[in-house]
This record gives structure tokens, sequence and C-alpha cells, in this order.
């Protein structure tokens, strides 16, 4: 059963559309049309790439599209036709299709119009929730091309999505500078004379955390999790990957010393068993070569938690074993080394990186030597996170949490929604019903912002993470005057419970509406 979500589903592409108009609008048409025929099959991948630019800008994307597949099955390294393959998709509303094909035509210098291409990767990575992973595509295309508004824009979008402050603020004052006429500068300058004193704030804050003994006010000044002590050791499954090429016995031994290093720095608060059967694990760990397996191009790892309130239920550890974005390249053994004990620290409920660069669980791993294991830091941090209530807060944690929430306002939560952003608008519609909890308006778009979460972990699979975002939807459906805002939530509910099942369980859902 398809399943849909009426409120937001079709709003998110309109900026991509219109980057895509854009760049559809520069292709060239030849002057006399070829005639489509079954000849066509013999053309070499250039002028299959020919022809399907006069499909294309016909506006028919599903041709374009197979013809260059065909061109890219005899070429398959053609950046034009990587790069107007990426743009039929995205077309015809597939733009997690797209990514990788517009990924390897940006990756040629003989790439056409490279630049915008950069910007529209980056922007559509933005769209994906992505936006670690556009910045390095946007800062690109404003190196090749620095007189487009719109890829500055992006920029600061996606510094703005990611939390990243300071950075936000130096693109937002470059905007002003490059472009002084442009109306949009006008709300950029109240943004930027609102946020300032809070940011400096946040700066001085971090700047004497990282002088600390710990960064356990980093990590709790969202919500917080960790393993209960009842359930200790906690069971871990390491997935075979004999069948990997780059894979070594020894990364296996080298994952094991790992988690022995957290236990001993907690000091034996933690502690862990390997199992032999996935089933029954709490903690999975699998090897990959694949760059697209891990959320972001610049990743080593990633680790994906299942909490509720305060404990960590399952947790899913991948871990790359080449260079991101060059999948031929291995890494080193130290870099191995520092993932594993980076992406457990995340397992143990270390949900935020340290500000000091000497710490395992700062946000950037580098091969430089400097730092080959826990530091102090890494261990005290532990120790607190296994003693400490879980809702301690300090100055520094209020700074923190000023400086985010100043950024909120209704429309900045509705942007949020616009993007797909489902996380980003909880937090902003939350904040603003603690400062008005009268305000409807605030909690029918906290119930949509719910019911997108849901969806979005129901088409990954994670289903019981997205049965406790349902639920949380249809909490709120009973606040509001109009319930049939959220009945599309109730829909996909009830769908996915059929899906698992669970038809007994569908039909009570059902009878919501």
């Amino acid at each position: 059963m398809k399943k849909s979500f009426v409120q937001n589903r079709n709003r998110s592409h309109i900026g991509l559309r219109a980057t895509m108009f854009l760049l559809l609008t520069m292709l060239t048409v030849p002057s006399v049309q070829p005639v489509l025929s079954e000849s066509s099959r013999t053309l070499s991948a250039e002028a299959k790439t020919s022809t399907a630019e006069v499909f294309l800008a016909r506006k028919d994307w599903s041709k374009a599209e197979q013809l260059l597949r065909k061109a890219l099955s005899d070429s398959p390294d053609y950046p034009k036709a990587l790069q107007l393959l990426g743009y039929a998709l995205c077309s015809q509303n597939k733009p997690s299709e797209a990514v990788p094909y517009l990924k390897n035509a940006v990756e040629d210098s003989a790439c056409p119009n490279r630049d915008e291409t950069l910007a529209v990767l980056g922007q559509i990575l933005i769209d994906q929730n992505r936006a670690n992973e556009s910045i390095q595509y946007l800062q690109e295309s404003i190196s090749l091309n620095p007189d487009k508004i719109e890829t500055y824009n992006a920029l600061f979008n996606a510094y703005q999505k990611t939390g990243n402050l300071t950075e936000a603020l130096k693109t937002g004052k470059q905007i002003i500078q490059r472009f002084p006429k442009d109306p949009r500068c006008a709300e950029l300058k109240k943004w930027i004379s609102k946020i300032n004193p809070e940011q400096e704030a946040l700066s001085i804050a971090s700047a004497s955390s990282s002088d600390l003994d710990n960064y356990f006010t980093e990590i709790t000044a969202a919500d917080a999790a960790r393993w209960d002590a009842d359930i200790m050791p906690i069971r871990v499954y390491i997935e075979p990957a004999l069948k990997l090429s780059q894979w070594k016995p020894e990364y296996d031994s080298i994952l094991k010393k790992a988690f022995e290093s957290w236990s001993a720095a907690s000091k034996n608060l933690v502690s862990f068993t390997f199992v032999n059967n996935a089933a029954d694990a709490q903690i999975k760990c699998r090897w990959t070569s694949k760059t697209d397996d891990l959320s972001g191009s610049l990743e080593q790892g990633v680790t994906r938690s299942k909490f509720q309130e305060n404990k960590l239920l399952k947790v899913d550890i991948t871990i790359l074993m080449c260079l991101p974005n060059q999948p031929k390249i291995p890494v080193s053994k130290e870099i191995i080394s520092k993932t594993c004990l980076h992406e457990i620290g995340h397992a143990l409920g270390i949900s935020g990186h340290s500000p000091n660069p000497r710490d395992i669980m700062y946000f950037k791993e580098e091969d430089d030597g400097k730092v080959l294991g826990l530091s102090q830091r890494d261990r005290k941090t532990v120790q607190l996170l296994y003693t400490q209530p879980l809702n301690v807060r300090n100055q520094n944690t209020a700074l923190a949490e000023k400086a985010r929430a100043s950024a909120y306002t209704f429309e900045e939560g509705v942007r949020f929604i616009n993007r797909n952003d489902y996380d980003g608008a909880v937090n902003c519609f939350k904040y603003l019903l603690t400062k008005d909890p009268s305000s409807s308006s605030a909690r029918i778009n906290l119930g949509i912002a719910y019911a997108g979460l849901a969806m979005q972990c129901d088409e990954e699979k994670r289903f019981s993470e997205a049965e406790l975002y349902y639920k949380q939807a249809l909490e709120i459906r009973h606040e509001i005057p109009d319930r049939h805002t959220l009945d599309a939530a109730v829909k996909n509910y009830a769908a996915m419970l059929r899906e698992l099942g669970r038809e007994s369980d569908a039909k009570k859902v059902e009878n919501e509406l």
C-alpha cells in the first residue's frame, strides 16, 4: 500500500524544481532535432546524450532517462550523461537516486557547468537532511563561481541546519558584503543582529568547556540516554565481513579492543560480551566499503541509536574501511581504531561531540598520529555519564541552549517542515510551546513534525521508532480542534501495522478516523 503524507510531501521540492528549471534552460538543443527511431540504439554515448537533451528540453523526463542510462552502459564515466541523468531523476522527484550520479559527474573536471551542478547537488543534500554533506559541494561551487547569491544562501542554510552558527554568521556577512542591493539582505541583517550576542556567549561557553576535565555538559545539553546498569554486560554482535575485499581479520580484533578500552575507561560501569547471533545483540557492528551506507560524505563511521526516555535499547554501528568519496583507497589501522573508539562512544550515549581536538569524541577524525586512544577527558566524561543524573544542567549548558533556541521562530519551524527536517521542526515547536503553551498553531505543527519523523522511520524500516512517533502525533491529534489535519498520520500508521502483520492493531488505529 503506497503511503502519503499530504501536508508536506510536495512542497520540499519547490526550490529544487526552480533550480532544475534554470539548469535545463541552459541545455543546448540541436538546431536539427534527430529522428528518434530504432537506429538510436547504435548511437555512441555522446550521441545518445545529445538525443536525451532534446527530450529534457521537451520535459519528457522518462525517455531522457532511458537514453542516458543506455549512454552510461556504453561509457559509465561520461560526465555529461551522469549530470543529465541526475537532472532527469530530480525532475521526476527522485532526488535520492540522482545524488550518486551527480556526485560522480562533479568529480570530473570536464563536467559541463560544474559550478551549477555542485550547487544543485548541495541543495538536494540539504533537502534530504544531509546538510553536513552538502557543505563541501557548495563551498567548491562558490570557489568556481563566487557571483551566485543562491549558492551562498544554500551554504548559509546548511550551516544553520548543522548548528554551526559561527560559519552561518560568516556566510551571512559575506552575502551582505557581496550582494548589498539584494532585497534578502534586509532579513539577513535582522537575523545577524539577533543571533550575534547569543553566538558570542556560546563561543565563550565552548572555549571554557574545552579546558575542563570533561565535556559532560555538551553531551547532556540535548536529550541524553545511556544503557541501564541492570542489563550489563551489553551484548555485541560483529557482522562477518569475509566477502568484503578491504576487510582484514585484525579489524575485528581492533574493534573488540576498542570496546574493552571504553569498559576500562568507565571503571567497568559498562561492560560487553560478544555474541554470535545478531538477534541476541543490543549493539550490532558492521564493516562497509560503500560511502552511501553513511549519512555524510566526510564521515568514517555512523552510529544509529534507539532509546526510550533515558534508556538505550538498540544501537547499530557502521564503520567505513576506505576513504570517504574514494572507495578504492583503504584507510590506515590508526583511522580504523580511532573510528571504532569514536563510534562506540556514541553507542554508549555520548550523543554529541567534544570541542577539544585531543579527545577521541572530537567531531573530526584525522590520521595525524596525535590522538591514538581515549583521553583523560573521554574517560571522565563516560564516568560522569554513568554516574550523574542525566537532567543536570550548568551555566555553560544554559548558554548553549539559549543560543540554539534564539533562532527558533514559528516561521523557522515551518521552514524546517518544508525542508523535511522534522527533527529540527520538533525541537523548534517544542521550544515555542514552552513559551506559549496555548499556541494551537505550534501544537498542530508539532504533530505534523512527529508524523513526518514517523514516516521517515517507516520508510527506512525503523518500525519501533516510527511507531513511537506515530503515537506522539496521534496524542497531539486528540488535543487539537481540527483532527483531520493529522488524518494522514493515522492512515500511514495503520498501513505500517498491516505491513507488520498486526491487522487488529491497524483496525484500532483506523477507528480514530
